[in-house]
């Protein structure tokens, strides 16, 4: 169905419910397996749309997936959620409201509740929710809050956008929602867009639309916010579980090519860690990385400074693997870059085997050294975390492990992590744990940002 209004619609929805109770007296108990989309835009359609699934006395479907709008609606899905808790058979989908009874309905003494558990087991299990997100890699910036990336650009299997996990995530048809975009690759690599399309019967993405489903497979990563709020206890765990598996990469913007255009009093880290991080889950933080498209200065700098201070209480000493990532190099004094004018480059398009044109200025001893102050001036507020800090790695227009001995950027970002960590100071390496036989751990791991960020290719 498309986009239903009680106003337009209430003729057609009525028919719905005539044309399924028609249908419901020859299912079979347990064998239906239903995917139900209508997309409306309020509750009291939402309800007129599932009122043979609301009115239903006993389950008898085995499994189900509803979607009521194609943005995210919490009330809707809450809808979804009771019509489909009332047709799914037990065994499909267990309804919460019938735990914690005996079989006369009384309630039971000798029950077990979640709170119940050892904190171990109770950790164990919250480790197989989306408070781990997939590869344990998140990504959160101010202006989309907390998401995953959902693929690379180009031809890379190991970055491919199968994120999801979706039993049919290979299917190629042209079926998704977002195919008319402009953005929507059809190669077989990438795909920017969520592709459990269920063989071409819509798509039940629950991270981008009203959706709820009795599919357990169904592992769409969310944001797992509702774990947070479910009690003291849970939010403990919850908190631990979330900040210590996941590698957490704090963004300026949506795009490193727009996030000059989007200047603040408070950089995107001090929000992050002031505004979004609990504070009694900063203990728990094990994996950051920080990308950053210019150095910081003026309020963002003294706003870092005011953040570093504020943190540093709730810190657990040595614990916090962090990476800064500047994405704009500063100038090199070592080559001489230069800009061709229009009619310069139209020209050398059209003599094709022209020697290379005479360089037209560059950067600086000068202009060099002022770049790497305000670098510096960035880090520096660091040194009040050194206790803090297990590792350290800061990159200037580099990763760490693609650094040249002869880069003037290599030394810049080594002579960074001395001024926090100390002279002596060596990050380490892949090398260092593949010599020990060691797997790669996840601090060291290369992320999916970095194989996108040419492309912009964000979900």
């Amino acid at each position: 169905m498309t986009t239903c209004s009680v106003g337009s619609d209430k003729a057609v929805l009525q028919n719905w419910s005539r044309v399924w109770t028609a249908i419901r007296q020859h299912l079979m108990p347990a064998t239906l397996e239903l995917d139900f989309t209508c997309d409306v835009v309020d509750v009291e359609t939402g309800k007129l749309a599932l009122r043979p699934f609301l009115t239903e006395e006993s389950p008898y479907m085995a499994k189900c997936n509803i979607r009521l709008a194609r943005s995210k609606n919490e009330a809707l899905r809450q809808l979804a959620q009771v019509a489909v808790q009332r047709i799914v058979c037990p065994k499909m989908l267990r309804n919460t409201f019938r735990h914690g009874r005996s079989k006369h309905g009384a309630p039971n003494n000798n029950s077990i509740t979640f709170v119940d558990l050892p904190a171990e087991i109770r950790l164990l299990i919250l480790g197989y929710t989306d408070l781990v997100a997939p590869e344990n890699e998140i990504e959160w910036s101010s202006y989309r809050g907390w998401y995953i990336r959902r693929g690379s650009g180009g031809n890379n299997e190991a970055f491919c956008c199968l994120v999801h996990l979706h039993p049919i995530a290979e299917d190629k048809s042209d079926t998704s929602d977002d195919a008319h975009l402009p953005a929507y690759k059809k190669d077989n690599y990438t795909r920017q867009y969520c592709r459990e399309k269920l063989g071409g019967r819509g798509c039940f993405c629950k991270s981008r639309h009203t959706v709820y489903s009795s599919y357990s497979e169904s592992s769409c990563w969310a944001p797992p916010t509702p774990l947070f709020l479910v009690n003291s206890i849970v939010r403990r765990d919850a908190l631990k579980v979330f900040f210590s598996r996941n590698r957490i990469v704090v963004w300026p913007s949506e795009s490193l090519d727009h996030a000059w255009e989007r200047r603040h009093s408070r950089s995107h880290i001090s929000s992050f860690l002031s505004e979004v991080v609990p504070k009694d889950a900063l203990r728990h933080l094990r994996y950051l990385e920080v990308v950053f498209s210019e150095h910081l200065k003026g309020d963002e700098l003294v706003e870092w400074k005011r953040t570093i201070e504020g943190i540093k209480p709730h810190l657990v000493s040595s614990s916090l693997a962090l990476k800064i990532f500047f994405a704009a190099g500063p100038p090199d004094p070592l080559h001489n870059y230069y800009e061709l004018s229009r009619d310069e480059e139209e020209e050398e398009g059209k003599e094709e085997g022209e020697e290379e044109k005479e360089e037209e200025g560059g950067a600086s001893q000068e202009e060099f050294l002022e770049s790497r102050r305000h670098y510096v001036n960035t880090v520096l507020p660091l040194q009040h975390l050194r206790n803090h800090l297990k590792h350290l790695w800061i990159s200037v227009f580099e990763l760490p492990e693609e650094r040249s001995e002869e880069s003037v950027w290599a030394d810049c970002s080594r002579e960074l992590e001395h001024t926090i960590m100390g002279p002596s100071y060596k990050p380490p390496t892949s090398d260092d744990y593949k010599l020990n036989g060691l797997p790669k751990p996840l601090f060291l791991r290369t992320g999916r940002w970095y194989s996108d960020h040419d492309c912009t290719c964000f979900y």
